[in-house]
């Protein structure tokens, strides 16, 4: 990221639209899916304290207001993506794959996993890194 307050664009009270300008090493060299991207753009809904929780009603609101937004950056040719720890808990593991790792880097990392946890123990998420049958 940068270090002068220009370059983070937007603030809102109780969301957070930031677009960062992310370029540098190439997608494939490392795990983040978003080196080499000209731009990452993370939407977030904060609640006044860690236990209030949002409204069913809220988040569906936020997700259809915000895919409006990926919709039309897909039909422009983009290509979603996300954070490990920062995704969407409806996407399967081929959007998963596609959208936090990039093409080659979730096959990687599928043949470490199948290495060192071939039975999944560590597998404590449905989005985890699945290993190979």
């Amino acid at each position: 990221m940068c270090d002068d307050d220009e370059d983070y664009p937007f603030e809102f009270d109780g969301q957070d639209l930031i677009i960062v300008y992310a370029k540098g090493v190439s997608a494939d060299a490392s795990a983040w899916k978003h080196d080499d991207n000209l731009h990452l753009v993370r939407w977030d809904i904060r609640s006044s304290a860690f236990n209030v929780s949002f409204a069913d009603s809220t988040m569906t609101a936020m997700r259809n207001n915000f895919y409006k937004f990926v919709d039309a950056y897909k039909a422009s040719g983009g290509v979603p993506g996300g954070f490990t720890t920062y995704r969407d808990e409806k996407w399967t593991v081929p959007e998963m794959a596609e959208y936090l790792y990039g093409g080659g880097n979730f096959d990687r990392l599928q043949k470490i996993k199948t290495v060192y946890d071939p039975t999944e123990m560590f597998n404590t998420d449905p989005q985890a890194i699945p290993a190979l049958a």
